[in-house]
């Protein structure tokens, strides 16, 4: 009986030895994925830090694109005031040059009246 019963406990021992060799193979494995997820975890929070200053960096390019916009739309008024008074000026030099070539031409009418006459009054007993 006791080769019986230390048989048995040597059995129960090896028993013991393989399951707690077992489950130190698997701390081994759960502990080689729970660094792997550490570090993933980890890439995760840099990727995501990096991704916050890319997001403050395109809201500062958005501001800057806004004022821009601004700006150019400021210009592009004062362009078109510009273009709007040269306009007034080319219509105000167009009717200047109309009412001087109406009097040019009258002019020239009154002198060649007044050259006739004077030819007339030179011609005449």
């Amino acid at each position: 009986r006791v080769a019986k019963a230390r048989e048995v406990a040597a059995v129960e021992r090896a028993s013991v030895a393989a399951a707690h060799a077992a489950l130190q193979e698997e701390k081994g494995l759960l502990e080689g994925e729970a660094n792997a997820l550490v570090e993933y975890a980890a890439r995760l929070q840099a990727q995501s830090a990096e991704l916050a200053v890319s997001n403050a960096e395109l809201d500062d390019l958005k501001v800057e694109l806004v004022r821009q916009r601004q700006e150019l739309a400021l210009e592009l008024a004062q362009v078109k005031a510009q273009a709007n008074a040269l306009e007034e000026q080319r219509r105000a030099v167009d009717a200047a040059k109309k009412t001087t070539d109406r009097d040019r031409l009258s002019m020239a009418e009154e002198r060649r009246a007044l050259s006739e006459e004077r030819l007339a009054a030179a011609g005449a007993p």
